[in-house]
C-alpha cells in the first residue's frame, strides 16, 4: 500500500531496505507528537478549567462571607439601636440592607453554572430574607412599644435558628464550590499524567531514531546532558539567590520598622520641645533660629506623615467616616504645618476665608489639602500660594494655587504616580519621596471624588477637589492650637524618657496637671491615685490598658509605623497620633479624646 504516493508517487517498500526503520520511527515520531500535541491541549483545557473553578471558589467564598457579614452588620446596628434608641445605630443596618441584595445577586451569578450550589444559594436567600424581616420587625416593635419591649426582643434572642442555619448555609455553599473545584484539579491532574506519558514515549521513539544516527546521538545526548546540568545548576543557584533576597527583605523590613521608631522618638521630642522653645521667645535672633530649627523639623515630620499615610493605605486600615464638617477648620489644620517653613523660604500661603460646610472625612481632607499646599509650596519660592473655595451648585470646590513654573502637559499624569517628583524649585520646601500626589489622589478616591489638575508651563499650577456641600447645621467646637485645659489631669506612660519628658512638657504647658511614669511598676501606682481625666499611653498601651479601669479617657502615641500597628489601633478604637506630632496637634487630640470619653459616659 503506499504510503506517500499521493504527494511523491513512492512507495515504502521502493525505499532502500537499510533507511525502513528510519522511515517507520520517523512517522511513528511524529504520530507521536501529534498525540503529544493532542494531549497537550486537552490538558491545558482542563487545567484552565480548574484554575477558573479555584478562582470562582475563591470569589464564592468571598463574596459568601461578605454577605453574612452584611447580615451581621445588620444586627449589630438592630441590635445597638434596640438598647438605645438613637437612630445613627441604624446606619449599619441600612447600609447593610442596601447592599445585600447585590451581595446576594453576585454570589447567585457566581454560581449559576451548578445546580448544586444555585440550590444552597436559593436557601441563603429564603434565610438571608427571614433574618431581614425579623430585624425589621425588632425596630419596629421598638419604635412602636419603646425600650422595654426592644429588650425583651434582645432577651429572646429572636433569628438565631436563622443565623445559624444561614451560617450552615454558606458552609455547604462554601464546601460544595471546594468539592468542584477539586473534582475538575484531579481531572487535571489526571490528563497532566497522560500528557507526561505522551511525553515520555515520544522522548523513547525519538531517541530509537537517535540511536540509528550514532554521531547525531552522541553529539546531542551529550549537549542535551549539559544543557541539563547547566539548567538544574542555574536553578539551584536561583533557589539560592532568592532565599537569600527574601532573607535580606525580611532584614531590611526589620530594620527600616525598628529604624523608623528610633527616629521619631527623638524627633517627637524635638518637636515639642521646640514648639515650648517658641512659646518662651518672642523676638529676636534666638526667635528666628528657633523657628529655622521648627522649619527643619517640620520637613522631617512631613517625611513621616507621608510614609504613614502610604502604610494606613496599604493596611487597609482607612475607613471613610463622612460627617458633616466646617471646611475653614479644615483648612487651617491642613495647612499650619507648611505655613511658617514656607514663609521663612519668602513663600506665602494665604487662605480665603469660607463659611462653607462639606460632608467629608475630616482626617482625610485634611491629607489632602496638606499634600497639595505642601507640594505647592515646594514650586513658588518668594510667591504666593493660594487656597480657596468656589460653590458650584451642589458642590463646593476647593483650590490650591500656585505662581510656580507649572507642569508640561505630557507629565500631568505622571505626577500622581508613586516616586514621581518633578524638579523642585531653588529654595522652595524640601523634596520628599514623590508621595504626596500619589496618596493625595487615593485619599479623593475614598472620598468618592476626585483630584483635578490644570497647569500653564510659566505661570503655576492649580489642584482642586469638588466636595458635597453640606446644609448649614450646630457645629461642636475644633480646639484652636492655642487651646488649654486647666484644670484637667493626665497619666503620660512612656518608656522613652525624653519623648515622655516632652510631651508632660507640652501637656503641661496646655494648662493640664501631669504625673509621668517610665514603667508599668510606676504606672500602677499611679493609678491608685485619685481618677485622672486622660491616660496619654505609649506603644505598650495594650498592657497598661489591662490594668486600667474603665472611665479615664485614652490617647495612644505611637511611634510604631508597620501595617499590623495600625490594624491593631482601628480594631481597638482609641483615639491615636503618631510620632512625630506638634504640641498644638497634641493638645487637640488630648482635647478631642477628653470630649469624646464624657460623651460617652453621658451617653451611658
Amino acid at each position: 500500500m503506499p504510503l506517500l504516493g499521493v504527494t511523491t508517487g513512492f512507495s515504502i517498500v521502493d525505499w532502500p531496505r537499510r533507511v525502513r526503520p528510519l522511515v517507520l520511527l520517523i512517522f511513528a515520531l511524529l504520530a507521536a507528537f501529534t498525540l503529544l500535541i493532542l494531549q497537550t491541549w486537552r490538558t491545558e483545557l482542563a487545567e484552565n478549567r480548574a484554575q477558573a473553578a479555584a478562582d470562582a471558589t475563591g470569589k464564592i467564598v468571598t463574596e459568601a462571607f461578605v454577605l453574612l457579614k452584611r447580615v451581621v452588620d445588620a444586627e449589630t446596628g438592630q441590635r445597638g439601636y434596640l438598647l438605645t434608641g438613637i437612630e445613627v445605630y441604624l446606619e449599619p443596618y441600612n447600609r447593610a440592607r442596601q447592599l445585600l441584595p447585590a451581595s446576594e445577586a453576585r454570589l447567585a451569578e457566581l454560581v449559576s453554572g451548578d445546580p448544586a450550589e444555585v440550590g444552597h444559594v436559593a436557601e441563603i436567600r429564603e434565610l438571608m430574607n427571614q433574618r431581614l424581616e425579623l430585624l425589621a420587625a425588632g425596630i419596629d416593635a421598638r419604635r412602636r412599644s419603646g425600650r422595654d419591649a426592644a429588650v425583651a426582643f434582645v432577651i429572646a434572642n429572636h433569628g438565631n435558628e436563622v443565623m445559624d442555619a444561614l451560617r450552615m448555609e454558606v458552609a455547604g455553599l462554601i464546601a460544595e464550590a471546594n468539592r468542584r473545584a477539586r473534582d475538575l484539579a484531579v481531572a487535571a491532574e489526571r490528563a497532566a499524567d497522560f500528557r507526561a506519558a505522551a511525553r515520555t514515549i515520544s522522548f523513547l521513539m525519538a531517541l530509537a531514531l537517535a540511536l540509528l544516527i550514532l554521531f547525531w546521538a552522541v553529539r546531542e545526548g551529550n549537549a542535551w546532558r549539559e544543557a541539563a546540568e547547566v539548567e538544574s545548576q542555574a536553578n539551584a543557584e536561583l533557589a539560592a539567590a532568592r532565599a537569600k533576597a527574601e532573607a535580606a527583605e525580611r532584614a531590611k523590613e526589620r530594620f527600616l520598622t525598628t529604624a523608623s521608631h528610633d527616629l521619631r522618638q527623638p524627633l517627637h521630642a524635638i518637636r515639642l520641645y521646640v514648639d515650648a522653645l517658641k512659646g518662651r521667645l518672642t523676638e529676636g535672633e534666638a526667635r528666628a533660629i528657633a523657628l529655622r530649627l521648627d522649619a527643619a523639623a517640620s520637613s522631617m515630620a512631613r517625611m513621616f506623615a507621608t510614609l504613614l499615610d502610604l502604610s494606613r493605605l496599604e493596611a487597609g486600615v482607612l475607613h471613610p467616616s463622612v460627617k458633616t464638617e466646617s471646611l475653614q477648620a479644615i483648612l487651617q489644620l491642613a495647612s499650619e504645618d507648611v505655613c511658617e517653613p514656607a514663609r521663612l523660604g519668602g513663600t506665602e500661603v494665604k487662605l480665603v476665608p469660607t463659611s462653607a460646610l462639606v460632608r467629608t472625612d475630616r482626617a482625610l481632607l485634611e491629607s489632602i489639602i496638606g499634600n497639595l499646599v505642601c507640594n505647592a509650596a515646594k514650586f513658588a519660592p518668594g510667591k504666593r500660594v493660594l487656597v480657596g473655595v468656589r460653590r458650584t451648585g451642589e458642590k463646593v470646590r476647593v483650590e490650591v494655587h500656585d505662581q510656580g513654573p507649572g507642569i508640561p502637559p505630557e507629565k500631568l499624569a505622571a505626577i500622581f504616580d508613586e516616586f514621581t517628583q518633578l524638579e523642585p524649585h531653588p529654595g522652595g520646601l524640601a523634596a520628599g519621596f514623590g508621595l504626596g500626589l500619589s496618596i493625595a489622589k487615593r485619599f479623593s478616591e475614598m472620598l468618592g471624588t476626585s483630584l483635578e489638575v490644570r497647569s500653564t508651563p510659566g505661570r503655576g499650577s492649580v489642584f482642586s477637589i469638588a466636595l458635597e456641600r453640606a446644609d448649614r447645621v450646630a457645629m461642636p467646637g475644633v480646639p484652636p492650637p492655642s487651646a488649654r485645659l486647666d484644670g484637667q489631669t493626665a497619666l503620660v506612660f512612656d518608656d522613652d524618657a525624653i519623648a515622655r519628658e516632652a510631651t508632660c512638657r507640652a501637656l503641661a504647658d496646655a494648662g493640664i496637671s501631669v504625673t509621668a511614669a517610665g514603667s508599668i511598676a510606676e504606672y500602677r501606682e499611679a493609678l491608685a491615685r485619685p481618677a485622672f481625666d486622660l491616660l496619654v499611653l505609649d506603644d505598650n498601651w495594650r498592657a497598661a490598658l489591662g490594668d486600667t479601669p474603665v472611665g479615664p479617657a485614652v490617647l495612644v502615641v505611637t511611634g510604631r509605623s508597620e501595617q499590623n500597628a495600625f490594624r491593631e489601633l482601628a480594631v481597638s478604637g482609641r483615639s491615636f497620633v503618631v510620632k512625630p506630632v506638634t504640641a498644638a496637634a497634641l493638645t487637640r487630640a488630648a482635647a478631642a479624646a477628653i470630649s469624646a470619653s464624657r460623651s460617652l459616659q453621658r451617653a451611658s
